[in-house]
């Protein structure tokens, strides 16, 4: 939880909002990144962002103005930064629903990551990238498939080879739909 000395953000009276910042907050560095702009992309494709962009209103732009002032740690990444401005341009609804769906992308980051923990493999950034694309473009069923196919072609592809080769995906249905 943020602290409380700071809570004059728009969001944070908001329990599903700061609650999907929260857990932004606990991934690495690299993937908090990839999650915001997860967070960007789908406030600009599921509520048509940009054309809220041309009457924002002033009390908008002067909050944007002084988003910069970065007084938390999580202003520091401009991704991050970057996703909560897009979200202070929604409607309260809005936000919930993004919220809601960054909580379901990243329960699937992390079913990765705890199936790369498992097979004892490295993670991959450009991994976390794709799952990313995958959950934002076909949902969290596909994406979950998406990470158990992974799986299962390391782990093929050890039987196979006895050597650890990273990840493999090869042409199979869930590679095709996500790329």
């Amino acid at each position: 939880m943020f602290p409380t000395k700071l809570s004059n953000r728009f969001y944070d009276k908001e329990r599903e909002v700061v609650d999907a910042l929260e857990v932004i907050s606990l991934f690495p560095t690299y993937i908090q990144d990839i999650v915001s702009r997860g967070l960007t992309l789908i406030s600009v494709q599921d509520f048509k962002l940009e054309a809220k962009l041309r009457n924002i209103g002033v009390e908008n732009v002067l909050a944007l103005y002084k988003s910069k002032l970065k007084r938390r740690k999580t202003d520091f990444s401009v991704c991050h930064h970057d996703a909560v401005n897009h979200l202070r341009l929604l409607e309260k609804w809005e936000r919930k629903l993004v919220a809601d769906r960054i909580m379901e992308m990243a329960g699937c980051i992390d079913f990765y990551l705890t199936e790369c923990e498992m097979v004892e493999v490295q993670k991959q950034q450009s991994d976390v990238t794709d799952l990313r694309d995958c959950y934002i473009k076909l949902g969290p069923e596909i994406a979950t498939e998406f990470v158990n196919r992974l799986r299962f072609d390391i782990l093929n592809a050890r039987k196979n080879t006895g050597t650890e080769t990273g990840f493999i995906v090869d042409d199979g249905k869930v590679q095709e739909q996500c790329d």
